[in-house]
């Protein structure tokens, strides 16, 4: 059973016992000339059809707010509200340009309630009740809301347990984050941890391989990818692996590459070993159901004259 973080448990009921917010408490005071507050970016607030249908069907929506609902690609966002019982708050267009701080909305934004994070003792037990080897990736110094939402968005196409961030130093999960997830910011947990290089050494000591993201090695992704527990390690495009990062991994790897490029973009990076240590789980998993041994070496080709 895959072990995903789809449920409303993971956004924590910012007011009353309802689960709808607290507007005295949960949402910015009104300005004093009565217009609309602006809600900050990354406070509790998605905007655009893609990004609030995606929330709307996590189930983190307490309020839509619309501007102009009658328009047709606004009109299915509405209807989608009414069917979940979702309150919906028709704004005038200013009024919304303000309510998401001027951002491309398409007519159309979400007041949801803030992301909970996991802690480490949450993946701990997840990971015990997750079935098959679980797959981590962690992310070292990423401050791009862009780089981190793609990351997530491969990350749980390949079937990650969880995303793990550092407290300092890493993006929050924002609007601009959950925009460019495509919706996998309610559907993968992120752990937000002290420190991530102690956080790997006790993943190590889970039984975990910790493999880290690094263009200067010497092996390839696909010689050193094998079954088992397994974290990705990934830094950010500029800098790479911090030093402490880099000292708790197993081991390095880099991804070959044949053109001019220097290096991929982390989204991609992670994709690409991701969905190759899927695919290694894949093939062990067939070996197994045909009673092959898994560890075996490969049978010899034919003789060559």
């Amino acid at each position: 059973m895959r072990l995903m973080g789809g449920d409303r448990d993971r956004w924590r009921p910012a007011g009353r016992a309802s689960g709808l917010p607290d507007r005295r408490g949960s949402r910015p005071a009104r300005t004093g000339d009565g217009t609309a507050p602006v809600v900050r970016d990354g406070w509790t607030v998605r905007h655009g059809i893609h990004p609030v249908m995606e929330a709307l069907a996590a189930g983190v929506v307490v309020e839509v707010i619309a501007a102009a609902p009658d328009r047709a690609q606004v009109a299915p966002v509405i209807r989608r509200a009414a069917h979940l019982k979702v309150p919906v708050r028709e704004v005038l267009p200013g009024d919304l340009d303000r309510e998401t701080g001027g951002a491309r909305h398409q007519g159309v934004a979400a007041v949801v309630r803030p992301f909970a994070y996991l802690s480490f003792d949450d993946l701990r037990v997840r990971v015990a009740g997750a079935t098959g080897d679980p797959l981590l990736v962690a992310l070292d110094g990423v401050e791009d809301p862009q780089n981190f939402g793609a990351v997530l968005r491969s990350a749980e196409g390949a079937g990650a347990l969880a995303v793990i961030v550092a407290e300092r130093g890493s993006s929050p999960v924002s609007a601009a984050v959950a925009r460019a997830s495509a919706g996998a910011v309610d559907r993968v947990p992120v752990v937000r941890v002290p420190s991530l290089s102690t956080t790997l050494i006790a993943l190590k000591q889970d039984g975990f391989d910790v493999v880290g993201l690094d263009g200067e090695a010497t092996a390839a992704y696909d010689e050193a990818i094998a079954r088992g527990r397994l974290v990705l390690v990934a830094g950010s495009e500029g800098r790479g692996l911090g030093r402490p990062a880099r000292m708790a991994c197993d081991r390095l790897v880099r991804i070959p590459l044949l053109g001019e490029i220097a290096s991929l973009n982390v989204s991609v990076a992670v994709a690409v070993v991701a969905f190759a240590a899927r695919s290694a789980r894949r093939q062990g998993t067939a070996l197994a159901e045909s009673g092959a041994d898994v560890d075996a070496e490969p049978p010899a080709g034919p003789p060559v004259d």
